[in-house]
């Protein structure tokens, strides 16, 4: 490793105690960082009940009914953060931009087929609010690639999650975890690609940006775990 190398590394790390080797992509380092609480997902009581097929329906609406808030702001999110980008980040916004119809489109599906008719009219568990609080923060006090950041659990922690529950009972839910924990999707990777760029160049702090994903991927575990 050259001097340039070595900085580099010694830089990323500040002060953490896992350090990112040359040559390793920094969005695979955040991943493997949170196997722990990847694993306890899979404990959860709505993931089990999905996967045997014996979860409550009330939970099953209740969850869904609060994702459908949970859309309804993270588009909120990605249009804040694509104003952030905009005229700076030119990839990063080539990425959030069109996200901001794609999911207008998709909270709006599914307000219509759980019947609401405003989000402000659903009281949100303390799970999914705290969690929805902490990536609005990001968004609006950080630079757009920490809401990427913040993004990536979500869009990577689903499909991993089919892929471990793979040959589940799933009875009535089959439908819906064939399309929510789809194993096959691999859309994360155009995030993947952005966070190991910008970390790359410079724009990542280590420290924060495992702060970040952490926090988001204990979100996705909690608010499993809430119904």
């Amino acid at each position: 490793m050259d001097v340039k190398d070595k900085t580099k590394a010694a830089t990323y790390a500040d002060n953490s105690e896992k350090i990112v080797q040359v040559g390793d992509k920094f969005s695979t380092f955040l991943w493997n960082t949170t196997l722990g609480i990847r694993m306890a997902v899979l404990h959860t009581s709505f993931v089990n009940g999905i996967k045997t097929g014996k979860l409550d329906p009330v939970k099953f609406g209740a969850f869904n009914v609060q994702d459908a808030i949970y859309l309804y702001k993270q588009q909120q999110n990605i249009a804040t953060a694509a104003k952030k980008a905009k005229d700076k980040y030119e990839k990063q916004y080539d990425y959030l931009e069109p996200r901001i119809e794609t999911y207008k489109g998709l909270y709006e599906e599914e307000f219509k087929k759980w019947h609401i008719k405003s989000a402000d009219a659903i009281e949100l568990g303390q799970a999914v609010k705290g969690y929805t609080e902490y990536e609005e923060k990001v968004a609006l006090t950080k630079e757009s690639i920490y809401f990427l950041i913040a993004m990536c659990p979500c869009l990577k922690l689903w499909p991993w999650v089919g892929q471990q529950i793979a040959g589940g009972d799933f009875g009535v839910y089959k439908k819906w975890a064939a399309s929510n924990f789809d194993p096959t999707y691999i859309g994360y990777t155009k995030v993947d690609d952005l966070i190991d760029q910008a970390f790359e160049e410079g724009m990542i702090n280590q420290v924060e940006a495992e702060a970040i994903y952490t926090r988001c991927m204990e979100g996705e575990r909690d608010f499993f775990n809430s119904v």
